[in-house]
């Protein structure tokens, strides 16, 4: 549903946090909707406020209130939110609009889901793992399903990618660590051990896509078995 709503859009706004991921979305857009307008918003003040405070605070929801407001005095038909760790702002920033508002992360959350009931929540930054892992229980509560996800931090990828501007060190550090299993940072349970690996940032989805596609087969939607499979959110 999200990806037809994008796909009819004719002025898209993209809310970012960060520069990070600029290129990547302007290419995903230019694949999804060739023809649509792209504009840009981007704070990198929302982040760190996020990171001092352990969660999004009444400043951040403001800011990001005003954000929105501005996308569609711009005349955006659509508002795409880039970042899951602002993402329940979003939340409440797409209540004072009157124009679609996509997450990043949701299509993440649908599929997560819909694979199988234990899931992986891999992330580069912790104030993505409380956002991210509610939005896939809460997801899950909304399609009649439970789910137990386990936490899986990629210790130090962050800081390589924001601060050492080195991506592609960034994308191994996750690669190697789902074939450990998730051995590494804040899942003793591993993430090997459950159907779904998912990765909320547009930086995890990235390293994702340098991995092969796993196989699927019929029994991997909504069956509970466990399966070879990657989800990530852009």
């Amino acid at each position: 549903k999200n990806l037809e709503v994008v796909c009819m859009s004719k002025k898209v706004c993209i809310v970012n946090t960060s520069l990070v991921s600029l290129q990547d979305l302007k290419d995903l857009f230019a694949e999804i909707c060739p023809d649509a307008e792209i504009f840009n918003i981007v704070d990198e003040s929302l982040l760190p406020e996020v990171r001092a405070n352990n969660g999004i605070t009444n400043n951040i929801v403001c800011r990001m209130c005003a954000y929105f407001q501005m996308a569609v005095n711009a005349g955006a038909d659509l508002i795409f939110n880039q970042c899951s760790s602002v993402g329940e702002a979003a939340d409440i920033a797409a209540r004072t609009v009157n124009v679609p508002v996509v997450k990043v992360d949701e299509r993440m959350g649908r599929e997560a889901v819909n694979i199988g009931p234990k899931i992986s929540m891999v992330a580069t930054l912790e104030s993505t793992l409380g956002p991210s892992i509610r939005l896939v229980e809460n997801t899950a509560k909304k399609m009649g399903r439970e789910v137990t996800v386990k936490r899986c931090l990629v210790e130090g990828a962050f800081d390589v990618l924001f601060y050492q501007k080195n991506p592609e060190k960034h994308n191994q550090m996750v690669i190697d660590l789902e074939k450990r299993g998730g051995d590494r940072g804040r899942n003793p349970a591993g993430a090997g051990e459950h159907d779904a690996p998912a990765a909320p940032s547009a930086g995890s989805a990235r390293a994702r896509a340098l991995q092969p596609a796993p196989r699927r087969n019929a029994r991997q939607r909504g069956s509970g078995n466990p399966v070879n499979s990657r989800v990530f959110g852009v």
